[in-house]
């Protein structure tokens, strides 16, 4: 089992009267892509924000790779939080090299990082001169160097068409390949269904669901059953699992809906054991993003 790279517990933040954040714990396993979802004013940024220092929480604290929370740690992680910050009057290069002496990483990185993010070719532009994406994409590449083994990424898609968004669900996927640990805030839920590894969600400060990928899907099992003439006594025995949500009839099909970890095979077996046979079996797993809607429209 992977080690957590990052321990959160009990985080409380204030805006005055308003809690932005209510006591949010949680753990990010080492090598993974973890995801933070949630609608506006959820807390992401917040979340991020203190894990960054950039913010003091009211209560709660935070370890980073074993270790309380520290500027030295800190100064590991790669981090791009919300709208870039560059001079407007430097090229792409120069801005970079104020990046790396903040950080105290070599300068001989960057012609990696401005590769890697395709901006190579515009080293000496100034940054005034860069479209929205290319900025982003610049603020990508600071968030890179010094090769960190961690990364913080607030709303890594920002500005970027269709195409740059593929490009930089490549680099994040490269990125875990290569052993790091990638963190997202992200409103995108369907990128982040096909990114990460796991996942939590956040409305109005709390923490509703937190996991891998697999086990926060796996809230939004639906099986479809036919036993012909044998439905009633299948829904006896399928209303008995404690998995089960809910089960409702239409036409011919009974339609479950499931929690946990069910699997086909298993339900098919059970049928079995009980003398049904099945005309007909179907599994499906909800899509993120109505699980999330679900989530956060029902707390």
């Amino acid at each position: 089992m992977a080690e957590n790279i990052v321990s959160i517990q009990g985080l409380t933040k204030d805006y005055g009267p308003l809690r932005a954040l209510d006591g949010v714990s949680l753990d990010i396993p080492e090598r993974s892509i973890f995801g933070i979802l949630g609608p506006n004013g959820s807390g992401k940024t917040t979340l991020l924000s203190i894990l960054m220092d950039i913010l003091y929480p009211k209560s709660g604290s935070i370890s980073i790779m074993g270790q309380p929370s520290s500027y030295e740690l800190r100064k590991k992680i790669g981090c791009l939080l919300e709208t870039p910050s560059f001079y407007s009057y430097l090229s792409a290069e120069d801005n970079l090299r104020i990046a790396a002496k903040i950080k105290d990483v070599d300068e001989a990185d960057i012609p990696r990082v401005l590769k890697r993010l395709g901006l190579y070719e515009r080293r000496a532009s100034k940054f005034s001169a860069f479209s929205l994406g290319m900025k982003q994409r610049l603020a990508l590449a600071s968030a890179l160097l010094g090769n960190p083994s961690l990364v913080v990424f607030d709303e890594p898609t920002n500005g970027l068409d269709p195409q740059g968004i593929v490009e930089v669900r490549g680099l994040i996927r490269e990125l875990w390949s290569e052993g790091k640990t990638v963190i997202i805030a992200s409103h995108l839920l369907d990128e982040v269904e096909k990114v990460c590894t796991h996942v939590a969600i956040l409305k109005k400060g709390k923490l509703l669901a937190t996991g891998s990928v697999e086990e926060v899907l796996g809230e939004g099992l639906t099986f479809k059953f036919s036993a012909g003439i044998k439905n009633e006594e299948l829904r006896s025995i399928l209303a008995k699992l404690n998995d089960i949500k809910s089960i409702t009839q239409q036409g011919d099909l009974l339609i479950v809906n499931a929690y946990g970890q069910l699997t086909a095979e298993e339900l098919n077996k059970l049928c079995f054991e009980n003398g049904i046979v099945l005309s007909h079996l179907e599994m499906s797993r909800k899509k993120l993003e109505s699980w999330f809607v679900e989530v956060t429209q029902n707390t």
